[in-house]
């Protein structure tokens, strides 16, 4: 799918997760630079330090940051990691822009 220039951002899912409420606001602000990530590129490698240059962190503060949030980003079937709520979100927004796009098609036919 093309480039999305937003997402969607459930707060009430943010503020009521337990893991995000365990993090610092530095942790939280690189777990939603793995977010944004992954909306980008639809999923992230499964390499920790290339992690953390995507993060913007020096390898040792992200190893350690990464333990907490590791979970939250499984290895997929092509070795990728990947957030399944952010991937289901990029699949439905897909959808969305699909369904969007042929009824304005429709509309100017």
């Amino acid at each position: 799918m093309g480039r999305r220039p937003w997402f969607p951002f459930y707060v009430d899912d943010w503020d009521g997760d337990r893991t995000v409420k365990l993090l610092t606001h530095h942790e939280r602000g690189v777990y939603l630079q793995l977010l944004i990530e992954q909306w980008r590129e639809g999923s992230l490698p499964d390499d920790v330090a290339e992690l953390a240059v995507l993060a913007g962190e020096s390898p040792r503060t992200f190893a350690r940051i990464w333990k907490k949030m590791e979970h939250k980003f499984p290895v997929n079937g092509d070795g990728q990691r990947c957030n399944k709520r952010m991937a289901k979100e990029a699949k439905h927004a897909d959808h969305l822009t699909c369904v969007r796009s042929a009824s304005a098609k429709q509309r100017k036919n």
